[in-house]
């Protein structure tokens, strides 16, 4: 049956007006067709959902299936901002990029997180931006402003304990008293190249 429709095809192509196509034949089946279509509904905005799926990755630290999440919405969020999930995203890739040791683009998610934080005036963000900022500080050898960081996190952390408290506070002291030993260091290196 297919033959005869080519040869009726053919015979037909033959006065078909200039320009126009060949015929071609192109055999159905009701088997082609889907069985079910399904739509779905959310209370939630695509960029919700898009940062929902993202944080799953990002728990999960597939790092480069949670980036492509969080730039779907930092992409939609360019025309109408919506500045809480700005500072959740940015803190997550500031972590996402100090994980991979990416410390220059991790110091600026983390900035950018931490303004957002205070113009929001959410302590939980800019705690965690000082956070983050003063690993990626210590990271680069930068120990005094890694201190500074882990010491302005502190301000914010209402919710530990004394004695957490006392520790993270030790901890930290003994940041700035390396910088500090190592500031001496370099200016009797420094003197001593002068002479």
């Amino acid at each position: 049956a297919s033959n005869d429709i080519r040869d009726k095809l053919d015979m037909v192509s033959q006065t078909l007006p200039d320009g126009a196509s060949t015929p071609f034949l192109f055999k159905f089946s009701a088997d082609d067709m889907p069985i079910m279509i399904m739509a779905a509904t959310a209370d939630q905005s695509l960029n919700a959902i898009d940062k929902s799926i993202g944080n799953v990755y990002f728990s999960s630290k597939n790092y480069p299936k949670a980036k492509e999440y969080y730039r779907n919405v930092l992409d939609k969020n360019r025309t109408n901002p919506d500045i809480e999930q700005l500072s959740g995203i940015s803190l997550n890739m500031a972590q996402i990029y100090y994980e991979e040791n990416s410390l220059d683009t991790a110091l600026h998610f983390a900035n950018f997180a931490l303004g957002v934080g205070q113009r929001m005036g959410n302590k939980t963000h800019i705690k965690n931006a000082y956070k983050i900022l003063g690993f990626i500080y210590y990271a680069k050898h930068d120990n005094y402003n890694a201190a500074q960081n882990l010491m302005a996190e502190l301000a914010y952390n209402d919710s530990i304990e004394h004695a957490g408290r006392a520790q993270k506070m030790f901890d930290v002291q003994s940041v700035m008293a390396k910088y500090q030993k190592e500031e001496e260091i370099r200016k009797i290196n420094d003197s001593s190249k002068i002479q």
